[in-house]
């Protein structure tokens, strides 16, 4: 964790989360790296490319949905709970089999080439794969664009107050 605050600083301040309130609202615990995530930077953008903290509110079939044939929406197990998204439509989600801290991330792209399939499950938590795609340390690019991929001189992150409306 210590990394990835070298590497983009957070804000000065981070929203605050009622951490009791959302796993009341979801039913569920959250991964412990999501929630110092949060806590750190707070909902928001990473590099002005990734939103990080969609899940935030009731849950929704936005934040639920079913991306692919036999993959499951929340809170079904095994289902798939959204914390994510980027301007390319692609779609990120925990898939949340057994304890949180054992969650794997799972990225649905809207954009992939002709039979490659599109969502691939990374056996990690959030800030080990936000770091391994900084790295370029994945077996393949996550996403639909390279904003991110091997990008670690050049990592900001806006707070979700900052967005534009």
């Amino acid at each position: 964790m210590a990394r990835l605050v070298a590497l983009m600083p957070p804000p000065t301040e981070a929203a605050r989360t009622d951490w009791a309130e959302m796993e009341r609202t979801w039913g569920t615990r959250f991964p412990a790296d999501f929630r110092w995530f949060i806590d750190t930077y707070g909902p928001g953008s990473v590099g002005d490319y990734l939103v990080i903290g969609r899940c935030f509110g009731p849950p929704s079939s936005e934040d639920c949905v079913d991306v692919e044939a036999g993959d499951r929406p929340f809170p079904e197990p095994y289902g798939l709970l959204a914390w994510g998204g980027n301007p390319d439509g692609d779609a990120c989600f925990f898939k949340t089999a057994g304890d949180p801290e054992d969650w794997h991330v799972v990225i649905w792209r809207r954009h992939h080439a002709f039979r490659e399939p599109t969502s691939r499950e990374y056996p990690c938590g959030l800030v080990e794969f936000l770091l391994r795609t900084f790295d370029a340390d994945l077996p393949h690019q996550p996403f639909s664009g390279t904003d991110l991929w091997g990008q670690q001189h050049r990592l900001t992150f806006q707070p979700e107050e900052h967005f534009p409306t």
